[in-house]
């Protein structure tokens, strides 16, 4: 009945419980019976399950909208609103079990953040069980929110758990996710370009679906080179082109050196994963160019772009602007300029979002 080794867990006092639930057994076997023993054993060991998932923290991240955003790219004034506005986003990843021994605190927890933010975006991907009284607390949290103005959104509500629970069937049942309410998305990048759209929207910065595409010279990349001379040979190189939504501008591997410029519409950049799915990486919006690291460096495509929206682009070819270039040099400078500051910009925010997960 009894392993010798068991005496080892007597050298740490994190396993002291773990010895006595041996002993309890083996005592309780020797006095009664082995019914008893296994009954002790089991309840034993359920007390000791309960008092771990109690003592750990159902709070994996806590971060603000000032520390992490969508993948949809933003222009500067965009990205400077959001910033400014970070505070009023709170993003929580949940992990573990969410039953009477973890409700009180994650409430906790969250209290502060409930009284500050206007947005709470619950991450449910790590989580493994839900209970009545946990479903009772979210609803709790929902009421605060809902009396501030502000919004609680949920993401990545699992399907089906390991028990065999449909978490969103169960939380349409008990009536905390509304059918007339934008409160559940199924990732978190989706809820996280929600938030920023309402936030745009109350600057009056969101692009509307239906904005006209922009012309040459209203491209950022672009503008205010209009006045210069060379401009206007710079417009007989480019190519107009439109795609529809889910057509691809490019694959990964193909060779190419064009840099696309989107004038209206969405399009996603994705890495094709080796299972046959992929992984969207960024989403460029109106104003943005794309395929830039062909376009410098004359290498195969890296990622697979497509249209997330009906797209309008402008479609310059490296061996055409080099030409361009020739003749004109201070166009190329200024353009190379321009796209290695955006670059940078880019670098720099993928840079801090990552130091911000990393010490969350």
């Amino acid at each position: 009945m009894f392993d010798w080794h068991s005496f080892q867990l007597l050298r740490q006092k994190s396993t002291l419980l773990d010895f006595f639930v041996i002993a309890a057994v083996v005592v309780v076997a020797l006095r009664f019976n082995l019914i008893a023993a296994s009954g002790t054993g089991i309840g034993l060991a359920m007390l000791l399950f309960l008092r771990e998932q109690v003592r750990s923290s159902v709070v994996r991240r806590l971060v603000h909208g000032d520390q992490i955003s969508s993948k949809r790219i933003r222009q500067p004034e965009e990205k400077e609103i959001l910033t400014a506005q970070g505070a009023a986003t709170t993003i929580c990843e949940i992990q573990g079990n969410l039953f009477f021994g973890t409700t009180d605190q994650l409430f906790t927890q969250l209290e502060p953040t409930m009284h500050q933010c206007r947005y709470l975006i619950l991450d449910m991907r790590r989580v493994q069980s839900v209970d009545f009284t946990a479903v009772h607390m979210l609803e709790q949290i929902e009421a605060t929110l809902k009396d501030r103005g502000a919004h609680l959104l949920f993401c990545n509500l699992p399907v089906n758990l390991s028990s065999g629970q449909d978490l969103r069937s169960y939380f349409a049942q008990m009536g905390l996710v509304h059918a007339d309410t934008l409160s559940l998305f199924s990732t978190l990048d989706e809820a996280l370009v929600w938030v920023e759209n309402q936030i745009l929207q109350e600057h009056n910065l969101a692009s509307a679906p239906t904005a006209p595409p922009l012309a040459l010279h209203e491209i950022p990349l672009l503008k205010g080179l209009e006045t210069e001379t060379a401009f206007a040979d710079l417009q007989a190189v480019v190519e107009e082109r439109s795609y529809r939504t889910d057509e691809r501008l490019f694959r990964q591997q193909d060779e190419g050196d064009e840099i696309f410029i989107i004038r209206r519409g969405a399009v996603r950049i994705q890495l094709p994963m080796a299972n046959g799915t992929h992984r969207v990486v960024a989403v460029f919006g109106r104003g943005h160019f794309i395929g830039d690291m062909a376009f410098l460096d004359h290498h195969r495509r890296s990622t697979d772009a497509v249209a997330d929206s009906p797209t309008d682009v402008y479609i310059l070819s490296r061996k055409r602007f080099n030409k361009l270039t020739d003749k004109h040099p201070h166009l190329g400078h200024k353009v190379f300029a321009r796209i290695a500051k955006a670059l940078s910009g880019r670098l720099r925010h993928t840079n801090a979002e990552l130091s911000a997960l990393q010490e969350a």
